[in-house]
Formats: C-alpha cells, sequence, structure tokens
C-alpha cells in the first residue's frame, strides 16, 4: 500500500524555571510524507532473425539497454520530477525546497553563489548526513578553471583521491551527472546548468518490490518478433 512517513513539523520548547517551578508542557507536532507508487516501464523488441544471427548476448543486451533507460530516467526524476502525469515530484521542482536567488535571467556562477547555498542549508539545520554538490559535466568542468575569489587562491572544483567523476567543492564532495540539463532558461538566459547542494539522505526512494522483466513470445508470433518489457513502482519524497 501507500507509505506514510512522518515528520516533525514543529519542535517542543524548553523553558528556564525556578527551583520547584512548575514545568511548560511542550509537544512536538507532526506531519505525514506520502508515497505511494508510480509505475516506471519501459520495452523493447527484436526479431528472432536478429538473435539467430547475432554473435553476442541479445539477452544481456536487451537487459542493460532497459536497465539504463530504467535507472537513467529514476535518477533524472529525483532532480526535475514535474509531479504530475504519473510522475514523482523531485527536488528542483519542490517548492519547500531553497531556490537561491541566481538574479532573473540566471548568473555566471562564482564563489559567493557556491557558499550561499551552504548557508541556506545551514539556516534550516540541515548540515548534516550525506552533504555534497552535484551538477552536471558543463559546470563540472567550468568550476576545474574558476578560481574562488580574487585574493583566495585555489579552484572552485578540487581534486579529489577518490572516484574520477568526484571531486571537493567548499569542503564537501562534488559530483557530476548528465541527467541535469545544460540547456536550461531562466528569463533571457538559456543554456544554463543547475547546481544542487543538501543532504542527499534527506531523498527518500520508494520502491514496491523488485524490477520486474517479462518476456512475451506470442503477440508479435506473426511477425517473428519477440517484446520484452521491464517494470518497476516506484516514488520520491524528502525527509527534512
Amino acid at each position: 500500500g501507500n507509505i506514510s512517513i512522518p515528520r516533525r513539523s514543529a519542535d517542543s520548547t524548553a523553558y528556564w524555571r525556578s527551583e520547584g517551578g512548575l514545568a511548560t508542557q511542550s509537544d512536538p507536532t507532526y506531519e505525514s510524507v506520502t508515497m505511494e507508487p508510480h509505475r516506471l516501464t519501459a520495452y523493447t523488441r527484436f526479431s528472432r532473425q536478429f538473435l539467430r544471427q547475432s554473435s553476442f548476448s541479445v539477452e544481456a543486451e536487451v537487459r542493460d539497454v532497459l536497465n539504463y533507460a530504467m535507472r537513467y530516467e529514476l535518477e533524472k526524476t529525483g532532480f526535475d520530477g514535474a509531479g504530475t502525469s504519473h510522475e514523482p515530484e523531485g527536488i528542483m521542482t519542490n517548492s519547500s525546497v531553497n531556490n537561491a536567488d541566481h538574479g532573473s535571467n540566471g548568473t555566471v556562477i562564482n564563489w559567493d553563489n557556491i557558499t550561499t547555498l551552504e548557508g541556506m542549508v545551514a539556516a534550516d539545520n540541515a548540515l548534516a548526513g550525506k552533504l555534497a554538490y552535484i551538477t552536471n559535466a558543463t559546470m563540472g568542468q567550468y568550476l576545474k578553471t574558476l578560481t574562488k575569489t580574487d585574493y583566495q587562491g585555489g579552484f572552485i572544483w578540487e581534486n579529489w583521491t577518490g572516484l574520477a567523476n568526484n571531486g571537493v567543492i567548499n569542503g564537501y564532495p562534488a559530483y557530476v551527472t548528465n541527467v541535469l540539463s545544460n540547456a536550461l532558461t531562466k528569463g533571457t538566459g538559456t543554456g544554463l546548468s543547475p547546481i544542487i547542494f543538501g543532504d542527499f539522505s534527506s531523498l527518500y526512494l520508494g520502491n514496491w518490490g523488485a524490477q520486474e522483466f517479462i518476456v512475451d513470445p506470442y503477440s508479435r508470433v506473426a511477425y517473428d518478433e519477440i517484446n520484452v518489457v521491464t517494470v518497476g513502482y516506484f516514488d520520491y519524497a524528502l525527509k527534512h
């Protein structure tokens, strides 16, 4: 069924009292974060002749193609899912997520933009968990050539001894994913890229059962073709 996750919306309050003074009751309040299954699916078709003539594993190739399609869309939706037309809501479309003011037409990224993101998360008491900066390859490459300030040495994107696509920005891990577009628009600004900072352990991914692969050799039998369908049920929610 649907999942209801309790989220604390207001804390208890402590009060100073004299010796023997009566303590004041202060209860926290809670709200529910609801997750419900959204169907994500893809399918492809291949001929039995292709199966017979191929020099590589058709099954492995089909599985890989459909797996990539599912995981690409699942990751992309976690960032910019519309929350409409059967699609879960992502980080950038959630109205409760802080959106830094980078100007009505976008702006050229600088060190102040980077530290502003951290400051906004800190103001909401959320500097904990899996903190990271995430952007696309276009922005990542540019940040590797951009110095922090005129009087402070070093590039915004610093090297790290981890994986090749990882780095460090402002002391936090930085990652690249090309599910984030480099062709966004804002006002008259075009060809823009986003950058996101936050605690990604607060982004919940709901998964209703295993991803399935369904092989259908019957509905296209007159064409000597086989359909392969993959399907899974997912949703996203923000804890904080």
